[in-house]
């Protein structure tokens, strides 16, 4: 089973941290999202980004990361 976790804040890595572990050691694939709105997100923690969203420096970043996460999955609008 898949599983497409998308991070954006450090205080979101920390708590989904334990979460992700559980998948994994249950053979599910977990892919690490990140928004890209912090760079130094996963320092730390442990975990890596299998993608990285890149998002733009804006107010309102909600859109561009629902675009950017349909065209990862591939879906259409």
């Amino acid at each position: 089973m898949r599983f497409h976790v998308v991070l954006g804040t450090r205080p979101e890595a920390i708590k989904l941290l334990p979460v992700i572990g559980a998948l994994r050691a249950r053979g599910a694939d977990v892919q690490v999202i990140a928004t890209g709105q912090h760079t130094d997100l996963l320092n730390g923690t442990g975990l890596e980004a299998t993608q990285n969203l890149a998002l733009p420096g804006t107010n309102d970043p909600t859109g561009y990361v629902v675009d950017a996460f349909r065209a990862l999955l591939h879906l259409a609008p």
